[in-house]
């Protein structure tokens, strides 16, 4: 029925008066009539007439009656107990953190997730699809609390809170139990931060207050003014309330600021101070009108404070908020009384530098944190030092890439070095101010909140930035510094240039100089020892460094091609470290590169706990099938392996501890056992739910985190000191999640560049001690919901889930990163990308696939492009609402689900298909056989779940059969040979030409193999080779190079590999064969190199498998690499 017609009347919905005539109208509802009545007979009623007043002695109020239930029922909670025991249960989800102690009795801070819940469902800051900056508003009340409350939560709250409301419903009381907590609480944490972006906003609200008030007292400017006044005697010497005293007494005597009223205390702690009246229940339109006024008024306050942290270049986004709140907790749960420096968080958890300013100022920031004191280190003498550096690093970028003179190039630098300054003096160099409490330690762009504060926190006096070293001041100094110091060294350049034989070349001259002004530069700042970088490369201050070296510095490619000798097309050897030539290196380090023209191999790793057995058990049939008889270990032959959980903790045994398949394989099972440790009263239905609800995960935490350090020790995966040259030096990435479940993480053992709008963020960390470890990489990518506690990383404060809630299958993620690891294949296939399953049902999964879009969500969208993010982002924050696991009553509601998440091969599978979808999308040649393969043996069952220890054996024997079927051998065995196929590469020899009179292309080059001289690999190959060779009723075989031309038809040239050069293989472990030289008819056309060779098995036969970096056209290659060495170098814009 229509509640609106006129012949039905509902309670609030339609006039009740049975002379109305009009019930379809507009109703008011009378709370003290209990009825509802429209605009017409209101006035008709007779407790409505004028004159006519309620029981509270005011006129009837006219209220919605929707917006009246739902502050009554907020008001009025049911007396029913099973009602009250589910408010309570809804209260008990919103709880966001909490204090526990651990076994030893220490403090621990707990977060229940509601944090990561709210960021999921709350909107973007500045509009759809942008980042989130969240700002907390802390409601706080009237108790009396212990330890927590009244001395951790005040300096926590106080120093993260945007706003403070505090909740009394006696304005009578406001003095003594509001007043005095509020400044208290101010108090406590105003000298307990440093550098704090800005103060809280305080609000107070007097609620249920009473109607006879005057009306202009809900006003809240009226409400603040009226209880500032009313206040106007608590600082009197007689009469006046004591703690305010001291307090005003205290900024007037030891900070000089003069402190006349309330008002003027309260400013000294808060941003603003507002108070709103909140009526008795009874009033429900009056109520609603003045909710609405302290939304308005918080919202105020937090636009406020949001500008005030944009100017200070303090916004925190989503995950950062959450590291500076976990670092705040960690910082006064072990000790209250030391002040929390925000500038040491964000130095910790700096994004990558993005151009020449950025690394001159990580420099500036290094020498001021090995040199801290302000007394005895001025700001100009840290940058008249960096003068000669900067210099030094600019007449070797213009004498290795620019035309011209560096004194004609040098306003191209003048603003990098402009804004290197202005940041550094903003946001490092702190203020001047001194008196005998203290100096100033305060950065210019967070100073103004608090005044002076010292080391310690304390407020020192009132006043704004003090400083004689400002950019302002010292910016043409600065400039004319450098270009003094730039036009000496190219007047040195010249006369070495002109006295010297011509055997030496310009840059070989730039390059000793460099060298020179880098020894000096780091020998006057105590050593070079002392300034080591994982963002910047402190060689030549313009690029991402990439290669670690023995001494634990790490410098780009750039400076180690420099600065090495190439040994070969794929390692530069260094003696030295260029920042320090002394003393050599023990043995001569070796640096790998990807040869020239040659494309990569890739390995992406499935999550699945235990099923991780079914990886490691399809590396070990392609083992066997690159040659049973041969000791080619499959981690050779692969230049990028990414794994998400276990896939990522194979990742990290077999590409950089490099370990055996066999070893790893051994490892695993004795892992999977000691990972999956029960918690008490496992299998009592009841007790176990109750242990899983209280500890907020299945199995304990602690084994797996002690299993990992065991098996794979704690070296840091990037960067770090070291003993001996990596075998194969695999790079190798992990994906995770951030605590908040907001953002996607990569992990890595290499460093690359950072791009704007990544749909992941790659981690990387300025300082050596922050970098995550092998163990501690391995426990951030498989710390699933659900099964493990989130990873809490020290030193960083920083939280880490698994990383399959968004890269289950990281297929994605590995070929993006190799297109920003290596820019000249960004628009070349690779040579293989192999991603692996973790076994499944192939039947049961073909009916999900079909069925899937009935029932099941879509799998999460993985990213490529800035667009593919925006519309992604929807679809990721709802999924993300589902898997925030919170510590009370929805553990038991959502852990089925997040299981299911996490132990799903359909959403692998699917991600495989998006994979295939965006590949398709591409302009690639047709090629045969593909790069793209996916090995999931099926198990023709059900595989068990991830955490299913007790079935491990069963499974490893299940997929030891699956992996002997017809198909999969077929599979396998094109794997292994197209890796064979792909160690072998063709270097150029000459420029490629045109030949004369024709549109043909005329070509010279080289068949090399990746694999050294001299080594074990190189004698396995030929070994390899030589069981290629054979004689049957056919006929011979003997293996073969071809080269072949699109679209044409036949070989254009063939080269036949011959027993004496796979001869020369196994005995003398060196690889050479005849010059490759052909034409091809249209110097557009793709290009294909291959390896002839035979299997055995009838479905594969005798087949030709692309060299590296093959089909491509050889003219767009060309012409491509030189387009990235011309812009390699370039700054940006």
């Amino acid at each position: 029925m229509d509640p609106m017609r006129g012949d039905v009347v509902v309670k609030g919905r339609s006039c009740e008066d049975d002379r109305c005539e009009k019930r379809g109208s507009k109703v008011w509802f009378c709370v003290d009539c209990d009825s509802g009545f429209c605009e017409g007979c209101w006035a008709l009623q007779a407790q409505h007439k004028p004159g006519k007043v309620a029981r509270d002695g005011y006129s009837h109020e006219k209220a919605h009656y929707g917006m009246l239930k739902v502050y009554q029922d907020i008001l009025q909670p049911p007396v029913k107990s099973g009602k009250l025991r589910q408010l309570h249960d809804d209260d008990s989800d919103t709880l966001w953190f909490g204090v526990t102690k651990d076994d030893s009795g220490v403090p621990r801070f707990e977060d229940h997730g509601r944090y990561a819940s709210l960021m999921a469902n709350s909107p973007s800051t500045f509009g759809t699809n942008s980042a989130k900056y969240p700002q907390l508003v802390s409601f706080v009340g009237v108790t009396n609390a212990e330890y927590t409350v009244t001395e951790l939560y005040p300096r926590l709250l106080y120093t993260f809170s945007d706003v403070i409301v505090f909740v009394l419903r006696n304005a009578k009381t406001f003095q003594s139990a509001v007043l005095t907590k509020l400044l208290q609480w101010g108090a406590a944490g105003l000298e307990k931060s440093l550098n704090q972006p800005t103060l809280p906003h305080a609000v107070i609200v007097l609620n249920a207050t009473e109607m006879g008030i005057e009306q202009e007292e809900w006003d809240p400017k009226t409400a603040t003014a009226g209880l500032l006044r009313s206040l106007s005697t608590a600082l009197d010497r007689i009469g006046g309330v004591p703690e305010l005293q001291d307090l005003a007494n205290k900024w007037r005597s030891e900070r000089h600021t003069e402190i006349r009223t309330v008002g003027d205390l309260i400013k000294r702690y808060y941003a603003s101070f507002t108070v709103v009246r909140i009526p008795a229940k009874g009033r429900y339109t009056l109520m609603d009108k003045q909710v609405n006024s302290l939304l308005q008024v918080i919202d105020a306050n937090c636009r406020e404070s949001l500008e005030t942290k944009r100017r200070a270049r303090m916004l925190s986004n989503t995950d950062d908020w959450n590291v500076y709140l976990q670092a705040g907790f960690d910082h006064f749960t072990r000790n209250l009384d030391a002040p929390f420096n925000f500038i040491e968080v964000s130095l910790k958890n700096n994004p990558l530098p993005e151009n020449f300013g950025d690394h001159i100022r990580q420099l500036a920031t290094a020498i001021l944190a090995r040199y801290p004191d302000p007394q005895k280190t001025s700001g100009q003498w840290i940058f008249e030092n960096l003068s000669s550096m900067v210099a030094s690093c600019i007449l070797l970028d213009c004498v290795q890439y620019r035309k011209g003179t560096a004194e004609d190039l040098f306003e191209r630098y003048e603003y990098y070095l402009e804004t290197a300054l202005e940041e550094f003096c903003d946001l490092y160099w702190p203020c001047s101010y001194e008196n005998r409490r203290g100096r100033c330690v305060t950065a210019a762009v967070r100073h103004n909140p608090k005044g002076h504060q010292n080391a310690s926190g304390r407020i020192i006096g009132p006043g704004e930035y003090q400083s004689d070293f400002s950019a302002d001041t010292y910016i043409d100094q600065w400039l004319d510094s450098v270009k003094f110091q730039l036009l000496a060294l190219q007047t040195s350049l010249q006369e070495r240039d002109d006295s010297t034989s011509k055997t030496f070349t310009a840059i070989d001259h730039v390059l000793d100089i460099h060298r020179h002004q880098m020894s000096s530069f780091y020998r006057v700042l105590g050593g070079a020892r002392y300034f080591i970088s994982h963002t910047t490369c402190f060689s030549c201050l313009k690029e991402v460094p990439e290669h670690g070296l023995p001494c634990g510095h790490v410098l780009c490619s750039a400076c180690v091609r420099a600065y090495g000798k190439k040994d070969n097309d794929c390692y530069v050897v260094l003696e030295s470290c260029p920042l320090h030539s002394v003393p050599k290196f023990q043995e001569p380090w070796r640096v790998a590169y990807k040869p020239d023209y040659a494309g990569v191999r890739l390995l992406s790793l499935d999550g699945g706990g235990v099923r991780g057995i079914v990886e490691l058990e399809t590396l070990r049939a392609i083992e066997m099938a690159l040659g049973a008889r041969c000791r080619l270990p499959i981690r050779a032959f692969f230049d990028l392996i990414v794994g998400t959980s276990t896939g990522g903790i194979v990742a990290l045994a077999v590409g950089v501890k490099q370990w055996s398949i066999e070893e790893c394989i051994n490892v695993f099972m004795d892992l999977c056992q000691k990972a999956f440790t029960e918690r008490e009263f496992a299998g009592i239905w009841g007790l176990e739910q109750a242990a899983t609800l209280n500890h907020g995960s299945k199995w304990k935490t602690k084994p797996l985190h002690q299993a990992l350090a065991d098996c794979l020790g704690r070296d840091k995966l990037f960067g770090g000191t070291r003993d001996q040259n990596p075998g194969y030096p695999v790079k190798v990435a992990v994906t995770s999640t951030s605590g908040t479940g907001r953002r996607p993480l990569v992990i890595a053992n290499y460093s690359r560049a950072e791009r704007d709008s990544e749909p992941y963020r790659f981690l990387r960390r300025a300082h050596p001690d922050l970098e995550l470890g092998l163990c501690e990489a391995a426990a951030a990518t498989s710390a699933a919901p659900g099964y493990f506690k989130a990873y809490y990383h020290g030193p960083t404060t920083q939280e880490f889930l698994d990383g399959a809630l968004y890269y289950n299958n990281p297929v994605q993620v590995a070929h993006r990163e190799a297109r920003l690891i290596w820019p000249d294949l960004a628009e070349s296939h690779p040579d293989l990308l192999l991603s692996i399953g973790t076994g499944m049902n192939q039947s049961a999964l073909k009916t999900e696939l079909r069925e899937q879009p009935r029932h099941l969500p879509n799998p999460l969208p993985v990213a490529q492009t800035v667009e593919d993010l925006k519309q992604a982002n929807e679809a990721t924050n709802s999924r993300l609402k589902a898997w925030v696991l919170p510590k009370h009553r929805r553990v038991l509601k959502t852990f089925k689900a997040l299981c299911q998440r996490f132990d799903s091969i359909l959403n692998a599978e699917l991600a495989w298909q998006d994979f295939g979808r965006t590949v398709q999308k591409s302009d690639w040649p047709n090629i045969e056989p593909l790069p793209f393969i996916r090995l999931n043996p099926d198990l023709k069952e059900e595989p068990p779940a991830l955490d299913a220890k007790d079935e491990l054996v069963y499974l490893q024997t299940k997929v030891k059969k699956a992996l002997h079927s017809a198909s999969m051998r077929v599979e396998i065995q094109r794997v292994a040979f197209q890796l064979i196929a792909s160690t072998f590469y063709v270097s150029r020899v000459v420029p490629l030409r045109v030949v004369e009179g024709t549109n043909a292309l005329g070509c010279k080059g080289k068949v090399c193999c990746r694999f050294e001289d001299g080594s074990m690999e190189l004698r396995e190959l030929g070994r390899f080779m030589q069981f290629q060779q054979h004689t049957t009723a056919q006929g011979s075989f003997q293996p073969y190079f071809v080269v072949t031309e699109e679209r044409c038809e036949g070989y254009v040239q063939k080269t036949t590999i011959t027993p004496e050069v796979i001869e020369g293989m196994i005995t003398h472990a060196t690889f050479s064969i005849d010059l490759l030289e052909f034409e091809i008819s249209n110097s557009m056309a793709n290009t294909n190199v291959a390896l002839g060779l035979h299997s055995t098995i009838p479905d594969l036969g005798h087949k030709e498998y692309p060299l590296s970096g093959f089909p491509r056209c050889l003219k767009t290659a060309e012409d491509f690499r030189r387009r990235m060495i011309a812009q390699s170098r370039r700054f940006e814009q």
